[in-house]
Parts: structure tokens; C-alpha cells; sequence
């Protein structure tokens, strides 16, 4: 599965999660590592302030 956009988290609704099993497992996973990315890039910038 690719990436997700902006735009396909944007659109993400009640519909989008009456996936199958292993599809929903699949995205959780996806929007889990982009929040780890997230994070991380948060936490960068907020070292390079200081």
C-alpha cells in the first residue's frame, strides 16, 4: 500500500474504515508509521531551535 496523502486523510470517513480486516490492519499501520515520522520531525525542529 502506498503512502497516504493529505488528501486521503482528509477524506478518511465512517465509509473508509468498513474495510476488511486486513485492509484496516494494513492503513492503521500506515497512519501509525506517519505519526512516528511526525513526531520525529517534530522533535528534529524542535532540537535545531534550541
Amino acid at each position: 500500500m502506498k503512502r497516504l496523502s493529505r488528501k486521503h486523510l482528509a477524506q478518511m470517513n465512517q465509509g473508509y474504515f468498513s474495510l476488511d480486516k486486513e485492509r484496516l490492519v494494513e492503513v492503521a499501520g500506515n497512519l501509525h508509521k506517519l505519526g512516528l515520522e511526525q513526531l520525529e520531525k517534530l522533535e528534529q525542529t524542535l532540537c535545531d531551535m534550541l
